[in-house]
């Protein structure tokens, strides 16, 4: 009986110091705030006051803002933080959590699961491993280096979302003609794209040189004119285009990533026959095609952007999209806005017809070596409108 009783104490002396050993993790040092960093949960980008940090390479999130963007209630029936023992205790759907700081243990109705990386609490508030927590409630995570974002999603309507954007992507193919518009702060464009004969023409209203030209683009060759830029009056001038700058020109403005499809929430409209995606989430082809492939995620901080797109149901043509931004130029500390709004309509019209004269091709002058620095030779990386 001796033997046996000793046997149980060792027995609680080795599980309550593997306990421990998981519970006293030592996360006061390697800690890196993250103030750029932007987190999108279910298409909505969380307002957060405490900036994120990453310890390891697990990224830390404040953890009451976190969980009620999930879904848990923040009142003090469905989420209680007990300060003396740092723990948070939070109810959703139906399941009981608790969290403890410096313990890498989920608790769940009463069964303890392992965590990567313990809560901390820092600087007064209480962090959580982002990975651990989305793991445990079905979520997945994409990260968009580019706009400094990470999207955090269910993982069924992520599947769903992605379904539909293969879709839309499919459907490129199907298309041979349409009329766009395009507007944003800097550009106001309209035209038609002949995708069967790799042809553009579009009207530049209001560009960022302020002047009012209509662009031809044939066989990689811009053609151009407009009472604004020549010396000589109505004028045509051209340029060449370099490499296969086109060979995207002709779609619409995606990049069927999976941190787009992690942003987007995926509604229809029956009666209307409209497929629709919208959250909080930058496309940067979105901004490339009105400031002539000016890549803004790369000299600004896209403070926040909200992408609206349709589509039509049966053909899965874009017929509207539209991002609204607030950024910051990295060199300057003003916060500026923008909203670029794309239109396509008429696929397939067989009266679209994109022509050039012979006559205004012969008497085109060769703009390449003017054009250098005026911001039209980043046409020669780009696509088009």
């Amino acid at each position: 009986m001796k033997r046996f009783t000793v046997f149980i104490i060792i027995a609680i002396m080795v599980l309550t110091s593997i306990s421990s050993a998981v519970c006293l993790e030592d996360t006061s040092t390697g800690i890196v705030e993250k103030p750029d960093l932007k987190i999108v949960v279910e298409g909505k980008q969380l307002d957060l006051i405490q900036v994120p940090i990453q310890i390891n390479d697990s990224l830390m999130l404040p953890a009451m803002p976190l969980l009620t963007s999930f879904g848990v209630k923040n009142n003090k029936t469905d989420m209680i933080w007990n300060a003396e023992e740092q723990s948070l205790t939070f109810v959703l759907s139906s399941k009981t959590y608790i969290l403890k700081a410096d313990c890498a243990e989920l608790n769940i109705n009463g069964s303890v699961k392992i965590i990567e990386e313990a809560p901390i609490v820092y600087n007064g508030v209480l962090y959580v491993s982002l990975s651990s927590i989305a793991d445990n409630f079905g979520k997945i995570i994409e990260k968009d280096d580019l706009s400094k974002r990470i999207y955090v999603r269910d993982g069924a309507a992520f599947k769903k979302v992605q379904a539909i954007m293969l879709k839309i992507k499919n459907s490129q193919g199907a298309y041979k003609k349409t009329r766009f518009k395009l507007s944003s702060q800097y550009t106001n464009l309209s035209g038609e794209i002949d995708r069967q004969n790799k042809k553009i023409r579009f009207k530049s209203l209001n560009d960022m040189m302020g002047q009012i030209l209509e662009y031809y683009i044939l066989d990689n060759t811009v053609y151009f004119h407009g009472p604004n830029l020549m010396e000589e009056g109505d004028s045509w001038g051209y340029f060449k285009l370099g490499g296969n700058v086109l060979a995207e020109s002709y779609n619409i403005p995606l990049n069927y990533s999976n941190s787009l499809c992690a942003g987007l929430i995926l509604t229809e409209d029956k009666k209307k026959g409209k497929i629709i995606l919208e959250g909080d989430t930058y496309i940067d082809e979105f901004y490339k095609r009105p400031t002539i492939y000016y890549d803004m995620a790369v000299h600004s901080e896209i403070k926040k952007a909200h992408t609206r797109m349709e589509f039509d149901s049966k053909t899965f043509f874009m017929n509207y999209g539209s991002m609204d931004l607030s950024y910051r130029y990295l060199d300057e500390q003003g916060v500026d806005k923008d909203k670029i709004t794309y239109t396509y309509s008429d696929y397939n019209n067989k009266s679209i017809n994109i022509t050039v004269s012979d006559k205004n091709i012969k008497q085109a002058q060769n703009y390449e070596s003017t054009l250098i620095g005026s911001g039209f030779e980043r046409f020669e990386d780009s696509v088009v409108p």
